[in-house]
């Protein structure tokens, strides 16, 4: 049986976030910058924009989808932490994909305006900032619902919609040590002697 102490507190889940961003920023980064340099007044704008879409949103998307195929990012596995249900179960694919979903789909709308601005002519720009506007929105609600991870019981309120927590990774079920053993003394209701037996 678990219990909230051995929930992951929130400090060791910011740390994991944390490693993540800088996991993901590398590549990003590096998309970005070869974006700007080769496709940007080269390629066609039907190609420069999903090219860069690919690079800002599914390739963070693809990386946070390990909180589903794997229980926990890059982040959560260094730091020893993984997704369980609250009493401790391994929770099923369809609990982890609504737990991804409610953390994935807000920085993946702000990052499409993003991508929507910089891809854009300046007529287009007024729907980009609609995108951006409401990705920073949803954005604030994500973040807003993760700071009852401070709480006693350990789990944000995305946690508590899909009854998972966070926790450290337990240690192994020990051994079975010595037993006592147990003497029953059974008396006869005839007055004969008495009968002794043991159990463990």
């Amino acid at each position: 049986m678990y219990h909230p102490t051995d929930r992951a507190p929130m400090f060791l889940r910011v740390a994991a976030a944390t490693i993540d961003a800088a996991v993901v920023a590398v590549p990003v980064g590096a998309g970005v910058m070869a974006w700007s340099r080769l496709a940007r007044g080269v390629l066609p704008r039907l190609v420069s924009t999903p090219l860069l879409m690919t690079v800002l949103v599914l390739l963070p998307l693809g990386y946070s989808l390990l909180d589903v195929t794997r229980r926990g990012t890059a982040g959560k596995r260094l730091l020893g932490l993984r997704i369980l249900r609250e009493r401790g179960k391994v929770p099923s694919r369809v609990i982890l994909l609504a737990r991804w979903a409610w953390k994935a789909i807000p920085p993946a709308v702000l990052l499409s305006g993003v991508s929507l601005l910089m891809t854009s002519r300046w007529a287009d720009r007024y729907l980009s900032m609609y995108v951006i506007d409401a990705g920073a929105l949803l954005t604030l609600v994500l973040i807003v619902s993760f700071f009852p991870a401070g709480g006693i019981e350990r789990q944000s309120f995305y946690d508590v919609l899909t009854e998972t927590a966070v926790y450290r990774r337990p240690p192994e079920p020990l051994s079975r040590g010595f037993e006592p053993i147990v003497r029953e003394v059974r008396v006869d209701a005839a007055g004969g002697p008495p009968e002794v037996a043991e159990g463990i």
